[in-house]
C-alpha cells in the first residue's frame, strides 16, 4: 500500500516538476493596481514586485503570479494583482484557484504565464483526478535527518519521514511532511527556491509538491539522494583522518558562509538566510566526504543589512535544543539586528558541530584511543538534556564541551584548534566569527600535516607501526 501511494505522488511531482523548471525563466504575470502594496501584503504575506503600469510584468526567476478580489453580490472586482514570492507558503498551482465560497476578499498565487488574469474557484473538498507513472519508492526508510536521538526542538514539531525512491532515473531521497508540519514543508521549500540557491554543500531540490490519499496531502520534497546520510550516523560509524576532518569541517562552514551571504547576479537577489536548526543531524555527507546542508524548516531569509526586519520575535526561537545559542536559551536574543543575530547563532551551533568532528579525528588521539561519538554536552548532560540543564550549563555556567588534553601535544596547531572553537562559541554573540571567518581558519589549518609535526616534534613516538582502525581517507 505504501508503495503504491509513493508511486502515484512521484508521478504527480513529475509532472509539477515541469513548472518547476518553468520558474527558471521570466514569469508574465497580470499587474494591476500596484500602489496597493500594503493590502497585499497584508492578505498574501509575501513580497509584491512594484511597477509603475496597469497591464502586464515580466517577474524575476522563481516568483509567482498573484491576484486579490473583493467579492461583492457575486461580482469581482480585482483590487492588485502582479508578481508574488513566499517565504511562508508554496506556490505550487498553474491556475488561479480559491477554494472557498465564504469570503468576500478572493486571492491566489499560481505559476504560469498570466495566470493571474483571472480567478476561479472550487468548492472545499474537491479533488483533482490522480494518475499513476513510472517511478518507483522502495519500502524502507532512510537514515534520515528528521529523527534519531536528540530530535525534539521548541516548537513540538512532528518530524517528517525520509523515503528511497528513483525520479526520472534519478536516485532521489523523498521527505514527506505530515499535514501538522505544513508551515515547515513551505517554509523549507521556499528556501531551497530561492534564486541562486544552488551550490555544492547545500542539499539539492530536485522538485516539490502535495500528494496523499485523503483531504489531508502531506508535503513532499525530493532531494539529491546522499547514500552516506547524516553526518551525526557518518560520524557514529567513522573514524576520520585530519584531512577528511578537515574537509568535513570547513565543506560544512563554506555551506553556512553561503547562506548567510547576500548574494546578487544578473538581476537575480538570494537574500541571507538563517538555518536556525543547524546540527549533525542536519548535514548530509556526499561521496567524497564533504558536506551538505539540509533541513531548512526553520530556516529565515534575513532582511538587508540597513532594514528592519519584519518577522514576529517569538519566531527567534527555533531548532533542536542542544545546538541553540545561548542567548536563544536565555531569550536575550538581539532583536534590533536579527540578521546578525541569527547569524551569530547559526555560528555556535556551527562550533559544536564542529566539535563533534573532531572528536572522531584519529590523528588528534595518540594511541588508537578515540573516543566513541558523542553529540555536543552529552557527556556533562546526556542524551537528552532538558531546557533548564542546558541554560544552567550553556548560559549560566558558560560551560561548553571539553578539549581533551591530548591536543595539546601538536602545539600551535592544538592551539589554533581551540581558539577557533572558542571564537565561534563565544558567550558574546557579537565576539563571535562570522562563518566566512571559520572556513578560512579550517582551510589554514588543512595545510598542517599533523603526522610529520608529531613525528618532528615528539622523536619515537609513533613512527612505526602506528596503525589507526577504520580510519576513513
Amino acid at each position: 500500500m505504501v508503495r503504491t501511494l509513493f508511486l502515484l505522488w512521484l508521478f504527480m511531482l513529475e509532472q509539477q516538476s515541469r513548472y518547476m523548471d518553468a520558474l527558471s525563466k521570466n514569469r508574465s504575470c497580470v499587474s494591476f493596481g500596484s500602489n496597493a502594496l500594503t493590502e497585499g501584503l497584508e492578505h498574501l504575506q509575501g513580497l509584491i514586485l512594484e511597477d509603475g503600469r496597469n497591464g502586464t510584468i515580466q517577474c524575476p526567476h522563481n516568483q509567482c503570479c498573484f491576484g486579490i478580489w473583493d467579492l461583492n453580490q457575486g461580482q469581482l472586482q480585482a483590487k492588485v494583482q502582479g508578481c508574488w514570492i513566499s517565504e511562508k507558503e508554496a506556490c505550487d498551482s498553474p491556475a488561479c484557484e480559491f477554494r472557498s465560497s465564504a469570503a468576500i476578499t478572493l486571492s491566489c498565487r499560481c505559476h504560469s504565464d498570466l495566470c493571474n488574469a483571472n480567478i476561479s474557484y472550487a468548492e472545499p473538498g474537491k479533488k483533482p483526478g490522480k494518475k499513476s507513472g513510472g517511478s518507483e519508492v522502495r519500502e524502507e526508510m532512510l537514515s534520515g535527518t528528521g529523527g534519531g536521538k536528540d530530535g525534539g526542538g521548541f516548537m513540538g514539531r512532528q518530524l517528517s519521514k525520509l523515503w528511497q525512491g528513483t525520479f526520472g532515473q534519478q536516485p532521489v531521497a523523498i521527505k514527506v511532511f505530515p499535514p501538522l508540519c505544513h508551515q515547515q514543508f513551505a517554509s523549507e521549500w521556499a528556501v531551497y527556491s530561492l534564486p541562486l540557491m544552488n551550490h555544492e554543500n547545500v542539499a539539492r531540490l530536485v522538485t516539490a509538491g502535495y500528494g496523499g490519499p485523503s483531504e489531508e496531502h502531506c508535503g513532499l520534497l525530493v532531494l539529491t539522494l546522499y547514500p552516506l546520510g547524516s553526518l551525526r550516523n557518518f560520524l557514529s560509524h567513522h573514524i576520520c583522518s585530519w584531512d577528511i576532518s578537515i574537509r568535513l569541517g570547513s565543506s560544512l562552514a563554506r555551506g553556512l558562509a553561503f547562506l548567510h551571504e547576500e548574494k546578487r547576479k544578473e538581476g537575480l537577489h538570494k537574500p541571507g538566510v538563517a538555518h536556525r536548526d543547524l546540527s549533525s543531524q542536519n548535514v548530509l555527507v556526499r561521496e567524497d566526504r564533504t558536506c551538505a546542508i539540509t533541513d531548512f524548516g526553520f530556516a529565515m531569509t534575513l532582511p538587508l543589512r540597513h532594514e528592519q526586519s519584519r518577522k514576529d520575535p517569538a519566531e527567534a526561537i527555533a531548532g533542536a535544543q542542544r545546538y541553540v545559542a545561548p542567548e536563544i536559551l536565555d531569550e536575550n536574543l538581539n532583536l534590533q539586528d536579527v540578521g546578525s543575530a541569527l547569524r551569530q547563532a547559526d555560528v555556535y551551533s556551527l562550533a559544536l558541530v564542529l566539535w563533534e568532528i573532531l572528536m572522531r579525528c584519529s590523528e588528534l588521539f595518540p594511541e588508537n584511543s578515540i573516543p566513541a561519538f558523542q553529540l555536543a554536552y552529552e557527556a556533562e548532560l546526556g542524551s537528552n538534556p532538558t531546557y533548564s540543564e542546558l541554560r544552567r550549563l550553556a548560559v549560566e555556567q558558560r560551560r561548553r564541551p571539553i578539549v581533551p588534553p591530548a591536543w595539546t601535544r601538536f602545539g600551535q596547531v592544538a592551539i589554533s584548534l581551540q581558539e577557533l572553537l572558542e571564537d565561534c562559541w563565544d558567550p558574546e554573540p557579537e565576539a563571535r566569527l562570522q562563518a566566512e571567518c571559520a572556513l578560512q581558519r579550517l582551510q589554514r589549518l588543512g595545510t598542517e600535516d599533523l603526522v610529520h609535526f608529531l613525528n618532528r616534534t615528539l622523536p619515537g613516538h609513533c613512527q612505526s607501526g602506528c596503525v589507526f582502525i577504520s580510519v576513513i581517507h
